[in-house]
């Protein structure tokens, strides 16, 4: 068995319902995956990973990904020796906007969420 150590879970990052309010259905489901992946140290993947996994087309996963990127939530590269991307979750930016969204009430969080969106597009 293995030993988990308290720091194994220290860049773990769960899912904040409130990202709807910031996120379309769509948006929300390919970040909710790229999280996962992440959190399981499985960073790269390729579009057919994604249209396999969560059942989208690939123009609509596309989509998702940019908007993500842009508001900066993830980054991505290409890795030639592998033939995919590799995503990361950009931590920081991803506590600030969970740690904005967790202390708004309603009207306010959707103020805030168009006020960053509008910033980062």
């Amino acid at each position: 068995m293995m030993n988990m150590k308290e720091n194994d879970f220290e860049n773990y990052v769960m899912m904040n319902p409130y990202l709807f309010s910031l996120l379309n259905p769509n948006e929300f489901v390919v970040f909710a995956e790229i999280i996962r992946l992440c959190n399981i140290n499985r960073n790269f993947a390729s579009l057919g990973h994604f249209k396999e996994q969560l059942n989208m087309s690939i123009g609509t996963i596309r989509k998702s990904i940019d908007k993500l990127i842009k508001l900066n939530l993830i980054s991505r590269c290409y890795d030639y020796n592998i033939g995919c991307h590799r995503y990361s979750l950009n931590l920081d930016v991803i506590a600030d906007v969970y740690n904005k969204l967790n202390s708004l009430d309603i009207e306010e969080r959707l103020s805030y969420c168009q006020k960053y969106i509008d910033e980062c597009i």
